[in-house]
């Protein structure tokens, strides 16, 4: 099953979301997190899902999202540079390539990307 989120930030912040990957056994229950140890992960923001070139592209290998393999946590760090060119609405998901094999898209959703208003000196 994968969650949709929408998330705002504003043109030329960092993109910086986290997520715990895990299960519940009912909606009162903690999470228990999902061991991702030797997982890697990709998250992809487009303009729409046919675009080709993503206009975000965060991963594991590229030195973006980090993870926290026993705690299920997934970290995205995507500076305020690759940001900064961006304004509208966006959409984007996060795969998870298991030590396994097994490709997971456990969360997506959309990203607006809204205009700032403090300037530089």
């Amino acid at each position: 099953m994968s969650v949709v989120s929408a998330i705002t930030i504003v043109q030329g912040d960092n993109f910086r979301p986290a997520f715990r990957i895990g299960t519940r056994t009912s909606n009162s229950r903690p999470l228990i997190p999902t061991d991702l140890t030797g997982a890697s992960a990709k998250l992809q923001v487009r303009v729409t899902e046919d675009s080709v070139t993503p206009s975000i592209d965060a991963s594991t290998a590229g030195g973006t999202i980090t993870i926290t393999g026993p705690e299920g946590l997934i970290e995205v760090n995507v500076p305020g540079t690759s940001t900064a060119s961006l304004l509208g609405s966006y959409v984007w998901d996060l795969e998870i390539t298991y030590a396994d094999g097994v490709v997971q898209t456990p969360v997506s959703g959309t990203l607006t990307v809204t205009r700032g208003v403090t300037r530089g000196v």
